[in-house]
């Protein structure tokens, strides 16, 4: 009993240490790769609501998420309980990105934004919600990319390479949203239904500015079949890698768009 005790301690104590240090250094990077480029102001706010047609916010509701999920494992790994691993995640997913609002907040071409907030908070609710509810994560947010001709056209801004392209081209990316489909058999669960959203046509983030460069951004709606990994190929330690992967990230499978 001792002995698990202090395995129990020695985890935590690792999680913890390990997350303050790494998010010192991720915050350490942005502010240096990032933000060290642009004009620094006092801290204020900024109303980006109309922004890149919502993409962004997409983009932190998929990221709140995504560390919920992985806080969660962690925590069950540290031998957190279950009825509390879920809701410290949810916090921790959501403490995990909101910092960067304070980055936002000194730059001189936009500022923290409410709604990130907002949306950060959706995604750690998202997850916490599903375990609380039923115990597990049955809707799957995804993503997936695909490099589109509109980042040549602002490298500064959209990115020069696929890896900036990745996170700065909004025009290239789609959130996805996976559901079980009920009247399948247990078996046959790995196929799913995704409900998807994109946008395209932005060079500019502010709609204004953009339709006055001469470009005319639109967004649309997806939906189509969905493919992860069986549960009985989830047994051994790459397979548990795959499925988590299958669970994050859409194939490019067809999709009805409108």
């Amino acid at each position: 009993m001792k002995t698990m005790r202090n395995n129990t301690f020695s985890r935590r104590a690792f999680l913890g240490c390990g997350a303050l240090a790494l998010a010192a250094l991720i915050y350490y990077l942005l502010d240096r790769l990032w933000y060290a480029a642009a004009p620094r102001s006092r801290p204020h706010w900024f109303d980006d609501s109309r922004d890149w047609q919502q993409m962004d916010k997409a983009g932190h509701a998929f990221a709140a998420y995504q560390m919920s999920r992985i806080a969660h494992r962690l925590l069950l790994w540290a031998g957190v309980a279950p009825e509390k691993a879920h809701r410290y995640a949810a916090l921790l997913g959501f403490a995990a990105l909101s910092p960067i609002e304070l980055l936002d907040s000194l730059a001189t071409t936009h500022g923290a934004s409410a709604y990130d907030l907002m949306a950060n908070a959706a995604g750690a609710a998202l997850f916490a919600s599903q375990e609380q509810v039923a115990g597990k994560q049955f809707i799957h947010p995804k993503f997936w990319f695909a490099p589109g001709p509109y980042a040549a056209l602002r490298t500064e801004k959209l990115g020069r390479n696929f890896a900036e392209q990745l996170i700065k081209d909004y025009n290239g990316q789609s959130y996805w949203l996976s559901l079980p489909l009920p009247f399948l058999p247990a078996d046959y669960r790995w196929i799913r239904v995704a409900v998807g959203y994109g946008a395209t046509g932005m060079v500019y983030g502010n709609p204004d500015q953009n339709r006055r460069a001469g470009y005319q951004s639109r967004r649309h709606f997806l939906l189509g079949l969905d493919l992860e990994l069986p549960v009985r190929l989830k047994r051994h330690k790459a397979g548990k890698i795959a499925g988590f992967l299958s669970e994050t990230f859409r194939l490019p499978l067809p999709a009805a768009k409108w």
